[in-house]
């Protein structure tokens, strides 16, 4: 996990004795200005800008202080807590490694730790859309831990009327697709929900569409009538169906793309003018079954996410800093 020399230590012990001593009502959150101001932390703080034209923020958050995981030989724990399961690797300035995939219901800090204990990294970086998992992230690490928030430094803009509001995944996806493919953009997200986020000619996050994801549509009605089944989603052998099952399926997976196609169409025609096209690329779990068959995408990259975990934690990383999750 690193090493840090005698004098080192004594300082971040005198460090923590000043924070209880001095400050005994300061919370977390205030910690790492203290820390900044004694010259320990490096935080990179946006700071907001006024967009002419409307009441949203653009938030520049590209830092211009010089990031520290170069300098230290190891890797990075990635963790995306999303709505039906938890992703976790590790990853080197490079490349993510093997992916292991835990239910979401059922992340503890036992598990976690338990899973990472024997494994070698300098620092963590999670996304997450379910607050009632962090506090387990939290009691499981002890390694520098970095929040995806829109306040780190992501080397995108947020031009966002409440940038807080958007989920860590969501921005993840859009610095991996701005550092791997550049923008303009469009990221589809196919998961629990499907999620549209587009990223305008200067690279920043400008907004975005969410609708259900594809499993929701077959779940529903399994739930909802008494005689239809639960039906596996696949690439159905023909549109017309020879039974229950087949219709559902044929329903599912080809009307979705229409959902897909049609939403992209109005982006495009909305957003960007009619000589930029965006480059549009899908990630996640359905990711291949849907855009398979669909034209429109320009790339597709189940591993997005983490993609973009990577980097921001070759962003981010201080041997020094520890983040805490938004409540």
């Amino acid at each position: 996990m690193g090493s840090y020399s005698g004098s080192g230590i004594f300082i971040l012990a005198s460090l923590y004795s000043f924070r209880n001593s001095q400050l005994p009502q300061a919370t977390h959150n205030q910690l790492p200005r203290t820390a900044q101001e004694l010259g320990f932390l490096k935080e990179n703080i946006a700071s907001p800008h006024s967009v002419p034209g409307g009441n949203s923020r653009l938030f520049s958050a590209v830092g211009s202080t010089k990031h520290t995981l170069g300098t230290i030989k190891g890797k990075s724990l990635l963790i995306d807590i999303s709505n039906t399961f938890t992703k976790i690797a590790l990853s080197s300035r490079e490349k993510v490694g093997k992916i292991h995939r835990i239910p979401t219901a059922k992340l503890t800090a036992a598990q976690l730790r338990r899973m990472v204990s024997d494994w070698s990294y300098h620092c963590a970086v999670v996304a997450s859309v379910v607050p009632s998992r962090n506090s387990a992230v939290s009691r499981a690490l002890r390694s520098p831990l970095i929040w995806v928030e829109p306040h780190i430094d992501l080397g995108i803009g947020v031009d966002y009327p409440d940038p807080a509001r958007i989920g860590g995944d969501r921005l993840a996806n859009s610095v991996a697709c701005v550092q791997l493919y550049g923008a303009p953009a469009i990221v589809v997200d196919f998961g629990t929900a499907v999620t549209f986020d587009v990223l305008s000619v200067q690279g920043n996050y400008i907004g975005g569409v969410i609708a259900p994801g594809m499993a929701a549509f077959t779940e529903y009605l399994h739930k909802k009538t008494a005689l239809l089944p639960y039906v596996v989603l696949r690439e159905p052998r023909s549109v017309l169906g020879k039974s229950n099952e087949e219709a559902m399926r044929s329903g599912a997976v080809i009307g979705y793309r229409g959902l897909v196609r049609e939403i992209l169409t109005q982006l495009c025609q909305e957003i960007f003018p009619q000589d930029c096209k965006p480059k549009i690329i899908a990630t996640g779990g359905d990711a291949k079954l849907v855009g398979s068959r669909l034209p429109l995408f320009d790339v597709i990259n189940p591993k997005l996410t983490l993609e973009g975990l990577r980097l921001i934690a070759v962003r981010n990383y201080s041997g020094f800093s520890r983040s805490e999750p938004r409540t």
